[in-house]
């Protein structure tokens, strides 16, 4: 959106302090990462069921322990409506249901 291409914004930050493993190997991008699930449709890979369930799991015992997780609640709201519209695609696939949101006007508007 901002001139800079999704190659090339990748090359930056996996160039930098940025680089980790969901941009080098699991990169949501088709084309980025060859053999990620984005080049797959999201078929294969780690479970977007399976991310909501152990999200929820971790916001279990955090409660348990009195651990504040301030973000935790969006996420499992956000994995919970991926995991409807998605269903058994690799959890990376937040990333096109994001991207879909922005498109229609709906981006920031999460719960």
């Amino acid at each position: 959106k901002l001139g800079l291409s999704s190659t090339k914004l990748a090359e930056l930050i996996n160039g930098s302090s940025g680089a980790c493993w969901s941009s080098m190997v699991n990169n949501p991008v088709k084309g980025i990462s060859p053999g990620a699930p984005a080049g797959m449709d999201f078929d294969g890979g780690f479970g977007v069921g399976l991310m909501k369930k152990d999200l929820g799991l971790v916001m279990k015992a955090a409660g348990e322990k009195g651990a504040a997780l301030e973000l935790a609640g969006t996420a499992q709201h956000v994995y919970e409506e991926v995991d409807e519209a998605e269903k058994g695609k690799d959890f990376s696939v937040v990333y096109r249901w994001l991207e879909g949101r922005s498109q229609n006007g709906n981006g920031a508007r999460i719960r």
